[in-house]
């Protein structure tokens, strides 16, 4: 077993590696782009080749000693199943399938804990009492099933139930109750949106809190540590035959580095994480939006707005000229349900890019102040 911290400085220096790698490319291409063909340049060439290799064979060596069994995760799960199946005088069977899968030690701390609360869940507000289930013409035992697979960069859990489902008019109707949606808005939105809200900090449509999973306090928690493993979780379901939850967590390189848009907005460098990424759009193909100054424009049938970055940088106090815009492009990224446009001159390139915490200095930007 390899302590935490070793791997940690070994992930550091594998990242100062990504940046000298990333450091002698550019260097690379100034030089082909200025057309000086000599031995010294195909020497640096074959240098920035062979450094490619070996930075990518030492981050498949670092996760791969990362690796734990996925099984790792689920330890907790039967005695839970048994013990609050027992408190609630229900029968339940739990069944664990792909616990051998091989995940990151950070995927597999995240699911220890939000798997346990998303089970206790399904057989405390999930799964009938024998009765129940008799009257509705099913067996007396409910089943919980664990599923673990992995396709191409993606692990996914889905955590199926055959219980009573959940109805989405009680989630929209205590949403509006709530004053998170408008009654309007609750008819238009589909299920999965619906049973999105579930995920609000204290959303609940238990009238009684249990001393077993309490009134749903928690389930903004999960998905916020699935978030922050750049994953996502989804319900679905149906009333009387039962829910599915499904969670997707892609398959990290290394928690270090993130394969990168690099992009050039006037004389600002910009790198944006694909994952993060939604579409890069040509700067003459959106229909622009004026807001008192600020320029806006529809995507996926949102309006969402364009951001300047010398207004960032610079804060200056003109509007970007609309000849500009369509010149350019625009890098639409997001986080969690909101979507911005960022303006940017050029496409660079795509690479690595070595993940870092900001700097404090960086809250302390109007921009950051007014926008996050």
């Amino acid at each position: 077993m390899v302590a935490n911290e070793k791997l940690d400085t070994f992930m550091k220096l594998s990242g100062e590696l990504i940046v000298l790698k990333n450091s002698l490319r550019q260097i690379c291409t100034e030089f082909d782009l200025e057309g000086k063909e000599s031995k010294q340049f195909d020497k640096i060439l074959e240098s920035s080749q062979a450094l490619n290799k070996i930075t990518d064979a030492l981050q498949e060596q670092i996760m791969d000693v990362r690796r734990v069994k996925i099984g790792q995760a689920f330890t907790k799960l039967p005695r839970m199943v048994r013990q609050t199946s027992k408190k609630l005088n229900k029968k339940v069977k739990l069944e664990i399938i792909g616990s051998d899968l091989f995940v990151d030690k950070n995927i597999s701390r995240v699911l220890s804990g939000s798997m346990t609360h998303l089970i206790r869940n399904s057989v405390d507000h999930g799964i009938e009492t024998p009765a129940a289930r008799e009257m509705a013409g099913k067996p007396k035992e409910g089943n919980v099933l664990v599923k673990a697979s992995q396709k191409n960069e993606k692990v996914t859990i889905d955590i199926i139930d055959d219980g009573k489902g959940i109805d989405r008019n009680i989630i929209a109707n205590k949403a509006v109750s709530k004053g998170l949606i408008s009654a309007e808005k609750s008819v238009s939105m589909s299920d999965s949106e619906v049973f999105d809200l579930i995920f609000f900090p204290g959303f609940s449509t238990a009238e009684v809190v249990t001393d077993v999973s309490g009134r749903g306090v928690g389930m903004d928690v999960v998905k916020s540590d699935i978030l922050l493993l750049n994953g996502k979780v989804t319900i679905s379901s149906e009333v009387g035959k039962g829910t599915h939850i499904q969670i997707e967590i892609p398959v990290p390189k290394t928690v270090m580095v993130e394969k990168s848009i690099i992009a050039k907005a006037f004389d600002v460098h910009l790198a944006f994480p694909q994952i993060s990424v939604a579409q890069v759009i040509s700067g003459d193909s959106i229909h622009l939006i004026d807001f008192n100054g600020s320029w806006g424009f529809k995507f996926k049938d949102k309006t969402i707005p364009l951001i300047d970055l010398q207004e960032i940088y610079e804060d200056k106090g003109t509007v970007l000229d609309k000849k500009e815009i369509e010149a350019g492009s625009v890098v639409v990224t997001f986080y969690k349900h909101m979507f911005v446009g960022v303006f940017v001159n050029q496409i660079k390139d795509q690479l690595e890019a070595v993940i870092r915490p900001f700097n404090k200095i960086v809250g302390e930007l109007r921009v950051f102040k007014e926008r996050l």
